[in-house]
């Protein structure tokens, strides 16, 4: 297996953009897994500007599926004393795949702090939570991860209330910058609604927003709740919410999934 850290490893200048290999361990069907696009977008953005704050908020629409050879071209939209917004743009094989906003920004003193959504004190942790086993049939990437389910339904179950807790990690996270691990992290589970739905069928996320409270000094487990909101017409609105093990809220994502079935 090619590690993620391998992979950015791997990334070469070229011209202005980043030119990364994508193994077949790491595809969803016949794309690239959009957590690691995601990832590979950030570090991109880190390369272009090596003194960029941290990650605030990161928007991603995906387009068309990327393919073993992407390129990756980060553009500097602005840069203040205290934020920066980077564009970016994923091609592969001549076609526009993928297109991303980041927003970095250096910590201000503010008198307000809270954190209204702790973990939820109810949940088992990730050793006393049941292992999810990546299926034969599955997407490649999932193989990367450790994942274990705390609650909630499974997919093709038929839920009436589509949504789960699952404890995620990265098997291999040597070497990984924290902003990079969570983002990864972050897409790796699958569409709440497929708990729904009773028969296997293709899904795809259009588009995917990831806001950022509190990076981890080091990313371990992640917990990651995911729930449908909305479902109709082969689309799903679904919210997500990711917290550490130590119980404090790390990022909120909000995803639209195209569904074809």
């Amino acid at each position: 297996m090619t590690s993620l850290a391998q992979i950015i490893a791997g990334m070469t200048p070229d011209g202005p953009a980043q030119q990364a290999h994508i193994p077949e361990t790491w595809m969803q069907g016949r794309t690239a897994f959009g957590g690691l696009v995601a990832a590979l977008g950030v570090e991109t953005a880190l390369r272009a500007d090596p003194d960029l704050p941290p990650l605030r908020s990161a928007q991603m629409m995906f387009m068309a599926p990327p393919t073993s050879e992407a390129r990756f071209e980060a553009e500097i939209l602005r840069r203040g004393r205290s934020t920066g917004f980077v564009g970016l743009s994923c091609e592969s094989a001549g076609k526009a795949c993928a297109r991303g906003t980041f927003v970095f920004g250096a910590p201000r003193d503010s008198e307000v702090r809270h954190d209204r959504f702790p973990l939820p004190g109810h949940l088992p942790g990730p050793e006393d939570s049941r292992l999810v086993a990546p299926r034969e049939q599955g997407p490649a990437f999932f193989h990367n991860f450790e994942v274990r389910r705390a609650a909630g339904a499974l997919p093709l179950s038929g839920a009436t209330e589509p949504e789960f807790h699952l404890w995620v990690r990265l098997n291999e996270r040597a070497d990984l910058a924290p902003v990079i691990a969570m983002t990864c992290i972050a897409d790796c589970p699958p569409p709440a609604a497929l708990t729904a739905m009773t028969a296997p069928a293709p899904v795809a996320t259009i588009s995917w927003q990831l806001d950022v409270a509190r990076i981890p000094d080091r990313v371990e487990w992640v917990l990651l709740h995911s729930t449908s909101q909305a479902a109709g017409d082969g689309y799903s609105v679904q919210n997500m919410d990711l917290w550490s093990p130590e119980g404090y809220r790390i990022a909120g994502a909000r995803q639209m999934v195209a569904i074809f079935g």
